[in-house]
């Protein structure tokens, strides 16, 4: 089991700090001004190794999966705020009706708390997929960046102040290209989620609504953007509650 230490001071150089802190894998730091030290915490702990600043667990070696997020280190001493390791989303569906399902996206904080994002709106349940008309099976997956195709191509001039490729849900059995964006109908999804900051009733309107979609999405994109960019690992969550 991975060893954890909680430092809240420290006076020092970096030998100082590897000496005292040694077959430790996971730092917690809190206000540790040595810029020594920050470094060698950074670059000398055993591969796999995390410090935390603040509240968030981040990887410290040159080696690990998230090297690229840390290459600048003013950058990063100098955040005010830290980001988690994962970034968890989760859609619930609250309502399945005939052409559509209505449902709403929330972040899930650092202490399990959901805050709420925004609407979502998604294909009809079927026990048999049908092409174009069939929502994703209920689970947790991944988004990555998809930086191809003609979403991305639409999306890179249409939000070109923020775009840096579609929020694209990976690994979905049965499923290609899921992406995360905007539109008002079913019409306007194939599996997709559409996303927007009202919501009428699909009990009443079969193939669903949601609007101020493009509102909702130049909200949202950005963090989850920031996120995958800075080597978080981003999570989605469909939870079927219809």
């Amino acid at each position: 089991m991975a060893k954890t230490k909680v430092l809240n001071t420290f006076t020092g150089g970096a030998e100082k700090f590897l000496e005292q802190n040694a077959g430790v894998s996971n730092i917690i730091i809190a206000n540790i001004a040595t810029a020594s030290v920050k470094a060698s915490v950074r670059v000398n702990l055993p591969a796999g190794s995390a410090y935390l600043v603040k509240d968030a667990v981040i990887p410290t070696t040159a080696n690990c999966k998230f090297k690229n997020r840390y290459n600048n280190r003013h950058d990063f001493w100098n955040r005010s705020s830290i980001y988690s390791i994962i970034m968890k989303l989760e859609v619930l569906r609250f309502s399945s009706g005939k052409d559509s399902t209505s449902g709403a996206l929330f972040n899930i904080t650092k202490d399990d708390k959901k805050k709420f994002l925004c609407y979502t709106l998604e294909d009809e349940y079927r026990d048999n997929k049908k092409y174009g008309e069939t929502r994703i099976p209920a689970g947790t997956y991944k988004v990555q960046f998809r930086t191809v195709g003609g979403f991305h191509t639409k999306y890179s001039a249409r939000f070109h102040d923020i775009h840096k490729g579609m929020l694209h849900v990976v690994d979905v059995p049965g499923f290609d290209y899921i992406l995360i964006h905007c539109g008002n109908t079913d019409e306007h999804t194939a599996g997709c989620l559409l996303v927007g900051d009202t919501q009428n009733n699909n009990m009443v309107e079969e193939d669903g609504f949601i609007g101020r979609s493009t509102t909702a999405y130049k909200r949202i994109y950005p963090s989850i953007a920031k996120a995958l960019e800075q080597g978080e690992e981003v999570t989605i969550t469909y939870i079927d509650f219809d």
